[in-house]
């Protein structure tokens, strides 16, 4: 069957299976990609080879479209525009594998900081992104991953206290506070730390299981606390918690780095609306 596309009941097969692992990976559990190939190829007949490159399909159509995608799968072009459909379609039919996800274990390990991407990819196909993501709710995963958000702004206060002490400051070190913890989120941003000068640094941490490229949610206010005293603000996101967490880190503006989507608005009801009808 090497030579003929997979029919609609075959890539089913492989988009079930593949949110099968994207769920588990993005609720932190740790799973064995073989089985769920050779799951795979038995009810489709295909080689190995070709069930991989198919996840791999599914990455693209996923990236392409701005979303989280399964790690160790790098995206790969030129999928059947009915891959993507089928994608779709899965979506409406099972529209929680992205949404019910559960909090990672605390990770006691110190993060890899790594160089934040260069700039955002240009995505191929709006329809694509607009088809699926009204199957997504971004929002709905981040609030139910609290917990997960809690364990990375701790994580990135720990390292703050030992970069600190590295550059013999120890005097600042001690003075690092988990803002969100401590506080309240009420401030705009979770970790208070300095530079090694002593000047204030403001800390917004964003945490995820997914990959590198899992896109995030900032508020109106976060934003607007990301532009008041730009030198003094720092963006950690932090990612593969649950694995081998790494964090890159975003200065302000923060619009320089990401491009800003909106994907949601406030409704106001009363009397004045009639005043805003041309």
């Amino acid at each position: 069957m090497a030579d003929t596309d997979w029919t609609a009941e075959q890539n089913d097969l492989a988009v079930t299976a593949y949110f099968e692992m994207l769920g588990l990976e993005l609720s932190g559990h740790v799973f064995r990609k073989a089985p769920v190939i050779r799951r795979v190829m038995a009810a489709t007949g295909r080689s190995k080879g070709s069930v991989e490159f198919k996840f791999e399909n599914i990455s693209a159509v996923l990236h392409e479209a701005g979303y989280v995608f399964v790690d160790g799968y790098k995206p790969a072009k030129n999928y059947q525009r009915a891959l993507a459909q089928r994608v779709s379609l899965y979506l409406q039919a099972h529209p929680g594998p992205l949404q019910a996800v559960a909090p990672a274990p605390v990770v006691a390990s110190e993060p890899k900081y790594v160089a934040a991407p260069i700039a955002p990819r240009p995505r191929r196909s709006r329809a694509l992104r607009d088809a699926i993501a009204r199957h997504l709710d971004f929002a709905a995963i981040d609030a139910a991953n609290r917990a997960l958000g809690k364990a990375g702004e701790r994580l990135v206060a720990n390292a703050e206290r030992r970069r600190l002490a590295a550059a013999g400051r120890e005097d600042l070190a001690a003075r690092v506070i988990h803002v969100a913890e401590q506080m309240g989120d009420g401030l705009g941003y979770d970790v208070g730390s300095f530079r090694s000068d002593g000047t204030l640094l403001r800390i917004e941490v964003k945490t995820t299981n997914g990959p590198r490229s899992a896109p995030f949610y900032i508020s109106t206010a976060e934003l607007e606390e990301s532009e008041r005293d730009p030198e003094s603000y720092e963006l950690h996101r932090v990612f593969s918690m649950s694995r081998r967490p790494q964090v890159f880190v975003l200065t302000s503006p923060l619009v320089s780095h990401v491009r800003l989507e909106a994907v949601s608005y406030r409704c106001i009801v009363g009397t004045e609306v009639a005043d805003m009808v041309p």
